[in-house]
């Protein structure tokens, strides 16, 4: 697993905004705020459809951005 807060911390003293997909953690396992994120975003459903298959995605941020 990566270091996040190490990478949100090298970012963030050169002015860079940090993004992560969260998905494979939906926000219980791993908490992306508390841990230097920015920006979050995740899966919320993948449904069937026709052959293919729709998603919907979502997205928060910190009052920092």
């Amino acid at each position: 697993m990566q270091d996040v807060p190490a990478i949100a911390a090298a970012a963030r003293a050169h002015g860079v905004v940090v993004a992560m997909d969260s998905t494979w953690a939906a926000g219980v396992l791993f908490k992306a705020f508390e841990n230097g994120v920015d920006i979050s975003a995740q899966v919320d459903t993948l449904e069937p459809v026709s052959g293919s298959s729709a998603s919907g995605r979502a997205v928060m941020a910190t009052l920092r951005v």
